[in-house]
């Protein structure tokens, strides 16, 4: 079970694993065996912005994966993959940086959701949210390492630190109406490794983020009436067709094809 826990100045999950009714230990990492629902994203090779997104669950690690979320068309970086820092170990290849136009790929945890509507979609099964306002910030400077890729919630009467306003949050944009974060570079975050990685609604049907994924309104809102908080871990994977048959396997993905 996860729970959402409001840390200092900045909104931050915390994972409770619990060893027994007793006893429990902080940890970023759940076996993939924990993983109960899944959002498996593929895309033909590294240099594409375009893919499918397929969502799945299953009762426990000896239960077969169930499709649960249609396929979906998403679109991905303007620059395409590259490998982020998440739940699986580090692989070779180009790795993700700030301000580089390409979207994580690897396996991560699905954190909470904000926005700047009031509440999520009706019919959501009580995913974590946080109601964005003018006193949020998401820090995506990696000169400001203390909050890097966190939420930044102003507290009643603090005067706003010399970076709040180019950090701060947009209210009324479309595409930010609803958010779900993808945990990467989110735990013990390394400054210029990238930050800010959300599901989020699309601009257009086929233009590319700078490293989020993308999809239509109706999609995202059956996205967020699908999560559930319940599940032991719920988990994004990206990855392009020749990675998911190298990891399929080992990850325990779902067979596509």
């Amino acid at each position: 079970m996860i729970f959402h826990l409001k840390l200092d100045h900045y909104f931050k999950p915390i994972p409770l694993i619990f060893l027994s009714c007793s006893l429990f230990i902080f940890s970023g990492f759940l076996p993939l065996s924990a993983t109960e629902q899944l959002l498996l994203s593929i895309v033909p090779n590294e240099n594409s912005t375009h893919g499918t997104m397929h969502g799945y669950t299953r009762k426990n690690s000896q239960s077969p994966w169930t499709q649960s979320f249609p396929s979906t068309p998403v679109n991905f970086g303007k620059n395409g993959l590259a490998w982020g820092r998440g739940l699986h170990s580090p692989q070779t290849g180009l790795q993700k940086k700030e301000g580089d136009g390409r979207a994580p790929s690897g396996r991560f945890k699905i954190g909470f959701a904000m926005g700047y509507a009031s509440q999520l979609p009706l019919g959501n099964k009580q995913w974590p949210y946080h109601q964005v306002t003018e006193r949020d910030a998401w820090i995506d400077n990696p000169l400001i390492p203390e909050h890097y890729n966190h939420l930044y919630t102003l507290q009643p009467n603090q005067t706003p630190p010399p970076w709040f306003e180019s950090q701060r949050k947009r209210l009324g944009d479309f595409a930010y109406e609803w958010k779900i974060l993808i945990e990467h570079n989110y735990q013990n975050p390394i400054p210029g490794e990238g930050s800010a990685i959300f599901i989020h609604i699309r601009r257009s049907e086929i233009k590319p983020s700078f490293g989020c994924t993308v999809m239509e309104k109706k999609a995202l809102e059956k996205l967020l009436c699908w999560l559930d908080p319940k599940a032991t871990s719920s988990d994004s994977v990206l990855l392009s067709e020749k990675e998911y048959q190298r990891l399929k396997k080992e990850w325990e993905l779902p067979e596509l094809y």
